[in-house]
């Protein structure tokens, strides 16, 4: 993916997932710690490395993060959507929402490894969802 490196996709990751929690943008990058603004923020940190398919220490450094912060926060939300079918349904729902306001620079619908987006997958591809 050529685009990565442009920092606006990820701007847009940040609003979108922080319009939909209810957060302030500028919460989910602060350095806080409070349980509502780290969970939005391990999210920002799943759809980052999953939609841009940025490496952690990438996502790392645009959080102001360490990168093992960034696996860890990944490794939560993706163990809360094995446990979760409500939070996984959620999750699918802000990766649609991240692809409808995309701009089509950059999301990239093949090889998407994460399960739960298979529906948008196909969707991409022109085929009916699952």
């Amino acid at each position: 993916m050529r685009s990565v490196g442009r920092l606006q996709p990820a701007k847009d990751i940040v609003e979108i997932v922080a319009r939909v929690r209810e957060v302030r943008v500028a919460d989910v990058l602060s350095a806080s710690t409070c349980q509502p603004e780290a969970g939005v923020r391990q999210e920002v940190m799943y759809f980052l490395r999953h939609a841009l398919d940025w490496s952690f220490p990438r996502v790392g450094i645009y959080l102001d993060r360490d990168h093992s912060t960034v696996m860890g926060g990944v490794r939560r939300v993706a163990a809360q959507m094995e446990r979760d079918a409500g939070y996984c349904g959620e999750i699918d729902e802000i990766f649609t929402l991240i692809e409808l306001n995309a701009r089509p620079r950059f999301i990239r619908f093949v090889g998407v490894r994460a399960a739960p987006f298979a529906s948008v997958r196909a969707l991409a591809e022109g085929r009916a969802p699952p």
